[in-house]
């Protein structure tokens, strides 16, 4: 099992939370894990990046044009990222009614980038759970199949992970983000 994934948004979204739900995944099942965040003005709303990759690897970071997945929190910091995803790799973004710009939307088509937009602030919003962006994310691409371990696997973590007071509202996120998934197939 290997794979390289940036994970792209700002202060606030839960980016490095997210990146530690996906090492406790990989771990559980006896693989190794490599990560490093950049965190900008982040409790500021400003740029938050993590790379991390699971299997055998030298160096946590990872270069340009070798991420197997993007998955965009804010899809202006998707934007900013989109250099780092392969020829033929794939893209999630949390883009408001899933439109992405036309210029994004024909680079990642021109580079055989498999993508999928999906308005996860509105849903968390409807239900106020905003602090959960993070694991519908997570929960969307799940459902998409890009990890490079089953849903199950990041479905036992999510449902432990985290302060008591948020699991339920993580869960939910989580379980949210899969059925979007499978719905816009």
């Amino acid at each position: 099992m290997s794979g390289q994934f940036l994970i792209a948004g700002v202060g606030g979204q839960g980016v490095v939370t997210a990146a530690s739900v996906l090492s406790r995944a990989a771990t559980n099942l006896g693989f190794r894990v490599l990560g490093s965040e950049t965190h900008g003005m982040s409790q500021r709303g400003g740029s938050v990046v993590s790379h991390w990759k699971v299997g055998e690897f030298a160096a946590p970071l990872i270069r340009k044009g070798a991420a197997d997945c993007l998955i965009a929190f804010n899809a202006v910091e998707g934007y900013r990222n989109l250099d780092f995803v392969r020829p033929g790799g794939q893209a999630v973004f949390n883009a408001p009614s899933g439109a992405l710009r036309p210029e994004v939307s024909a680079f990642l088509d021109d580079q055989g980038v498999s993508w999928r937009a999906f308005d996860a602030l509105a849903e968390v919003a409807r239900e106020k759970r905003y602090k959960s962006l993070n694991q519908m994310v997570l929960g969307f691409v799940a459902g998409c199949g890009w990890f490079p371990f089953g849903e199950e696997d990041l479905r036992t973590v999510v449902h432990g992970f985290g302060k008591p007071q948020f699991r339920e509202a993580n869960v939910w996120a989580f379980e949210r983000g899969v059925e979007l998934a499978r719905e816009d197939t």
